[in-house]
């Protein structure tokens, strides 16, 4: 077998010479040598892509991990995380918060005598806080990828290096029960 490259740097295999014949093998091809052929199956990654790959390929999995929790939640609703926080830190300090107000409309819709402005507050702020706690891991553990990636010098070691940044993540997840 015979690989062809074309002047757009497709490849094009001969099929042991019978795809020279047809009529539609392209033109100004280049038969490619066994070292060519070699570097196109093997290609030179250089240290900066591999680092920089494998951190992408950490925070996909780190984003995958949260999504355990994140993925609970319509993400209109993780994005009032914020306010319903201030808003419940105000309701623990006596106050009310300002209309219009995401947990006053939250205990109205729920309809239901249990949810209180101060239970939902309650609620919402034990949240806050295990919710602070993992992201404050995720953060620590991608600085930490970060940091083992870019002093990572070869190349060939960036996987292993990966792997046990992958275990580690997980051991975090499951102590933090996600």
């Amino acid at each position: 077998m015979s690989i062809w490259q074309d002047q757009n740097g497709n490849l094009h295999d001969d099929m042991v010479g019978t795809a020279l014949k047809l009529k539609s093998w392209p033109q100004n091809v280049v038969l490619l040598s066994d070292s060519q052929i070699s570097s196109i199956k093997n290609p030179v990654i250089s240290v900066a892509a591999a680092q920089a790959s494998a951190l992408a390929e950490y925070i996909a999995y780190a984003d995958a991990l949260t999504a355990n929790i994140t993925g609970q939640y319509p993400q209109a609703e993780s994005a009032s995380w914020p306010d319903q926080l201030a808003e419940a830190k105000l309701v623990q300090a006596g106050q009310t918060p300002l209309a219009p107000s995401l947990l006053q409309t939250i205990v109205t819709v729920a309809n239901d005598p249990a949810v209180t402005l101060q239970t939902l507050a309650t609620s919402i702020i034990a949240k806050a806080k295990t919710y602070q706690t993992i992201v404050a891991t995720v953060q620590a553990l991608r600085t930490s990828a970060q940091t083992q990636l870019s002093a990572t010098t070869d190349a060939s070691q960036i996987p292993a290096v990966l792997a046990a940044l992958k275990a580690k993540a997980d051991a975090a997840a499951k102590q933090l029960g996600i």
